[in-house]
């Protein structure tokens, strides 16, 4: 699954005996809120459970990407440094791990290579003017070498597509004979969009189903199997407790363009471990198409080569896979159909085995637009993207 983005501020009571009747008052706003042109502003409610990516900073100037996910009073995550991905090509994720009260009062502690490395602090608030959350989160940073505090801030990454909202279509299915679970998230555009909408949603539910349908097809035969044995043997069918479940995320997206990353996990009873890969939709809303990785760039600007060889030079200098892996980042066109447009430059997935083990996962290269800018076509809408 795609990769799995926090909230602290304690109201003071007065409580001097002389200033009892402002007490009361406060105590009364508290209760209903702020007041905004003589009606109380109520606090809006956050999901109990939600997962979602925001962007900030810490003591205004290191520049952060969080994934949050919330369970109930659990929240978990990572984070990453943007200077470290547009230096290195690659981002260093940093577990989270803590608490979420009903008020959104949260704590973090954050473990780089399984060691505690700092704590976030702070409080998440809705800010959303309607009726769909809309997360910031606001509070402190402390390194765990020393008690410094640096204020820090985040908040969700929502994208500007004009007239059109995307919304997730969740799709559930289970076998309870067989025991394999299904549960996948669709993107679906919704707003005055006309053809270009509808033939999003349709590739977006289209490739998803691709997925889960080859997932299901696996178990025909396994079907057939169980079923004859359990006729030989008078038993019942074998419990075989496989999932596959299939996420994603928004990398970017204009009123031109969007670009999403799916996660899919999927698991068959008696694996060693879970398999993890991606796949990627990538679509132009301004001509009603899906792009391809060469629709970006100039024709004859040898730009699989160009990427190939950024690539290997970030994967080895983070020391990442070694000589059995390099094929993987070589420039075929098989080796980089999950690409992805960011804000500010282009984003290559490699899943597990591509270019290293699984123990290491999957790994990214971020290239920015300001290194391919003599070879990216003009007739695409990157430039729409652009901070």
């Amino acid at each position: 699954m795609l990769r799995t983005v926090a909230r602290s501020f304690a109201l003071a009571l007065l409580v001097i005996l002389g200033l009892a009747a402002c007490q009361q008052r406060q105590e009364s706003v508290k209760e209903s809120g702020p007041r905004e042109g003589g009606k109380a502003k109520v606090a809006k409610p956050i999901p109990s459970s939600f997962n979602r990516v925001l962007a900030g900073s810490i003591d205004g100037k290191y520049r952060i990407q969080m994934e949050l996910t919330r369970n109930g009073e659990k929240l978990t995550g990572s984070y990453f440094y943007e200077k470290v991905r547009e230096t290195t090509g690659g981002a260093k994720y940093i577990g989270l791990e803590g608490t979420i009260d009903k008020e959104g009062n949260f704590s973090l502690e954050e473990f780089d290579s399984e060691k505690k490395s700092g704590t976030f602090k702070g409080r998440v608030s809705n800010t959303s003017p309607d009726d769909e959350p809309l997360l910031q989160l606001a509070g402190t940073w402390s390194k765990a070498s020393d008690n410094k505090e640096l204020t820090f801030s985040a908040a969700e990454r929502r994208f500007d597509l004009g007239n059109l909202k995307i919304k997730s279509k969740e799709q559930k299915e289970e076998n309870k004979k067989l025991k394999y679970k299904v549960e996948v998230l669709v993107p679906q555009l919704e707003g005055a969009g006309g053809a270009r909408v509808e033939s999003f949603n349709r590739e977006a539910e289209a490739l998803v189903k691709k997925e889960s349908d080859a997932f299901k097809e696996e178990f025909k035969a396994a079907e057939k199997e169980q079923k004859k044995s359990a006729e030989e043997k008078g038993a019942a069918s074998e419990e075989l407790g496989s999932y596959i479940d299939i996420g994603y995320e928004v990398t970017a997206a204009s009123p031109s363009l969007i670009s999403v990353l799916f996660g899919v996990s999927d698991y068959y009873q008696g694996a060693a471990h879970p398999n993890h890969y991606s796949f990627v939709l990538n679509y132009d809303l301004s001509q009603g198409k899906v792009l391809a990785l060469s629709d970006l760039f100039k024709p004859d600007s040898g730009y699989l080569k160009f990427i190939s060889d950024h690539s290997v030079k970030s994967l080895k200098k983070r020391g990442v896979g070694g000589e059995g892996f390099i094929d993987g980042a070589s420039a075929k066109p098989e080796n980089y159909k999950s690409w992805n447009l960011l804000p500010n430059g282009l984003l290559i997935t490699f899943d597990p085995y591509q270019v290293a083990s699984y123990a290491e996962g999957p790994q990214e290269v971020f290239i920015p637009y300001s290194a391919l800018k003599e070879i990216l076509s003009p007739d695409v809408p990157v430039a729409s993207l652009a901070r």
